[in-house]
């Protein structure tokens, strides 16, 4: 059996409940998280870690699509590549930064006009520049950087699929869906107001609002909204 638990512990609830978050299973893996610092994938046949990470978190872990998402003690979501277990972010300082367990940080990409949201799939990662309106891609191990979208507005939120990257406008409501094959231009697939974050699958767009508490949904190719939750 794998130990998630560090031999040091600081609390009665380490104590008492070292992995508060459930154990996740998806695609062959179980995804466990530790009250005192363990992240780990592990191989459900066999038992044995694929990659563990630093991370200290009392919620499951989410896997979805190539990625894994978790959420620490102290309130921090981070994003994980779900094959490699690299960890992705961008920094004030314009940086777009990578990272596996016991190596330094590598440089991506400098000099970015004020980097927001970042996702990868199974061979790039993407983030939206807010100071000058671009969503930009490198490939996940380093090398050039692509303009993929030159004029995605205030692109707040970003998901991606296999197929499709979308993303929501948190200026002007819009919620966009561009196809990463190149066919065509970004398609509008509805406006909302306070459009905010953003999440796909294999054929529908969701998105959440900001100030009403609502959550859509839309068709990847383009259709009428389909209200989930409303205030």
């Amino acid at each position: 059996n794998q130990v998630l638990s560090r031999t040091s512990r600081t609390s009665a609830l380490s104590e008492i409940r070292d992995i508060a978050g459930r154990p996740v299973i998806s695609r062959g893996f179980v995804y466990a998280v530790s009250h005192s610092g363990v992240l780990q994938a592990m191989d459900i046949r066999t038992g044995q870690p694929k990659w563990t990470l630093p991370v200290a978190g009392v919620n499951a872990p989410l896997p979805a699509g190539d990625v894994v998402y978790v959420v620490s003690k102290s309130g921090e979501l981070t994003l994980i590549n779900r094959d490699s277990g690299a960890v992705y972010w961008t920094r004030d300082d314009g940086s777009v930064l990578r990272a596996t367990f016991g190596s330094a940080p590598e440089i991506l990409a400098a000099a970015q006009n004020s980097p927001g949201d970042i996702v990868v799939d199974a061979t790039r990662v993407y983030w939206a520049n807010l100071g000058d309106g671009t969503i930009v891609s490198a490939p996940l191990e380093g090398g050039p950087t692509t303009i993929v979208v030159p004029s995605a507005g205030q692109a707040w939120s970003l998901a991606v699929s296999a197929t499709t990257l979308s993303w929501t406008d948190n200026m002007t409501g819009d919620v966009r869906a561009l196809s990463l094959a190149g066919n065509g231009p970004p398609v509008l697939l509805a406006t909302t107001k306070g459009a905010w974050s953003i999440a796909i699958d294999a054929d529908r767009v969701y998105w959440s609002t900001l100030f009403a508490g609502e959550v859509f949904s839309a068709p990847l190719g383009g259709g009428p909204p389909t209200p989930l939750v409303t205030g």
